[in-house]
């Protein structure tokens, strides 16, 4: 359905063509411009084996030749930088294959990788929305095909080589397989996530929520065993000693990164990329126990209507959960994760939120969801642009491109709060409408009724 109607926009509509084949120009032209950078072509004279990898897969190779030589993985705290392995050691065992390859032949796989990760996550967001019925969020994604071509933030995470990408197919792929209730399925994705990134995990709160209990503790019950099996066999590879070690390391770093984490204070010229509440109000107050406690208040006071909407559900469970509302829970669930969290670089996922609220909201709300999103989307698109016209003229140490508005305001946390706002009222809007009606009949027509 999804192609159908990419074809039917393309026969009937100019101003799609136009748009598409502009986007389509600008990403060629882009994929080959971070092709020759990690090839050495615009420094020959400068090229050695490593000066053109990107730095989270350096990270990555780093980590996983650290396993080989029974290194230490993770620095100690406090944290003196940013960029340092934040994954179990599982990961790092995982990625030691990559080790055999040269640094511009993994740059190049993992480019690869990455390009077709993506267009696996807009065909996989196709299939949900198609199989929930949803044909008005199918149409939407088909038009919207232009924006993720230009998505920021999956060539941000081409530019650095992270797993951004790859965590947001997964984590669709987990809300799929979660709704249609296929547990092998759902506990291999969230034992694979929890092994990189637990925030990604999100969608595993969406059984208990809508009251399947049941295939809710059998997932989790499941995917506790093989995350420990998983821990086991990585220690048993890696030697006991050290592998223990190393996991202990690792929880403690996820246990304390809030209290040991090199913050941006106001003494710096701008914020940074990093979003969460709490480097944006330690940017404001400086780093003290009350700007932290502060940090904490609000990000508190922002997830308790999701919070509540959960508790309500568990203490009356008899309610009748379509698709449509589905999605806007387990959304809800990843903008709240992504507040909580105290390191917010991203909000990948972000581009299948607004296709869903794009096509379920009119008027001045709908405007709002573009005014917000169109910043964020085209991010990388002005840093691009300034880095031609002006050239290093714009770069700061960091790197930091100094027209880049993202550095000055916090847009992620803005979209991610923002969507999070949406999403709660429809999610809260529809719990009243079910306690009136008692049942949903699809979620096309539960749509055009709450309009």
């Amino acid at each position: 359905m999804l192609w159908t109607s990419i074809r039917q926009f393309w026969a009937e509509k100019r101003w799609y063509r136009i748009i598409l084949s502009a986007a389509s120009a600008y990403a060629l032209l882009r994929l080959l411009l971070h092709v020759l950078l990690i090839a050495g072509a615009f420094s020959p004279a400068q090229t050695t084996e490593t000066t053109f990898l990107p730095d989270d897969l350096r990270i990555y190779l780093d980590a996983a030749q650290a396993v080989q030589n029974q290194q230490p993985l993770y620095p100690p705290l406090p944290l003196e930088r940013m960029e340092f392995y934040q994954y179990a050691p599982s990961f790092a065992l995982a990625f030691t294959p990559f080790l055999a390859f040269s640094s511009i032949t993994n740059a190049l796989i993992h480019t690869l990788l990455h390009v077709v990760t993506y267009g696996l996550l807009y065909v996989v967001w196709g299939r949900i929305f198609a199989g929930l019925h949803m044909d008005s969020a199918v149409r939407t994604q088909a038009l919207l095909l232009p924006a993720w071509l230009i998505y920021s933030p999956f060539w941000s995470d081409l530019n650095y080589l992270n797993v951004y990408v790859l965590m947001a197919l997964m984590a669709s792929l987990l809300i799929q397989v979660i709704l249609t209730q296929k547990l092998g399925w759902s506990v291999i994705l969230l034992t694979v996530i929890l092994q990189i990134k637990p925030q990604w995990a999100f969608a595993a709160l969406l059984p208990l929520i809508i009251g399947q209990y049941r295939f809710f503790f059998r997932q989790i019950g499941l995917s506790a065993a093989a995350y420990a099996a998983c821990t086991l066999v990585t220690i048993v590879l890696i030697g006991s000693d050290y592998g223990l070690g190393q996991y202990a390391t690792y929880f403690n770093l996820l246990v304390g990164i809030g209290g040991n984490y090199p913050w941006r204070t106001p003494d710096l010229a701008f914020l940074g990329y990093n979003h969460s509440i709490v480097q944006t109000v330690v940017y404001l107050f400086n780093v003290s126990p009350e700007s932290l406690r502060l940090a904490l208040v609000i990000k508190s006071l922002i997830v308790l209507p999701l919070a509540l909407f959960g508790l309500l559900t568990l203490v009356r469970p008899a309610r009748v959960f379509n698709g449509y509302m589905k999605l806007l829970l387990v959304f809800s669930l990843y903008t709240a994760a992504f507040i909580w969290l105290d390191v917010v670089w991203e909000l990948t996922l972000s581009i299948a939120v607004f296709t869903l609220l794009a096509a379920i909201h009119r008027g001045w709300l709908r405007s709002l969801i573009w005014v917000i999103f169109v910043p964020y989307m085209l991010v990388d698109a002005i840093q691009v642009m300034s880095y031609v016209i002006f050239g290093d003229s714009v770069l700061a140490p960091g790197p930091y491109v100094l027209t880049d508005p993202s550095i000055y305001l916090p847009l992620t946390l803005i979209t991610t709060v923002v969507f999070y706002g949406l999403l709660t009222m429809r999610l809260w809007a529809s719990f009243d409408w079910q306690k009136q009606r008692n049942t949903l009949h699809g979620s096309e027509h539960f749509s055009r009724t709450t309009h």
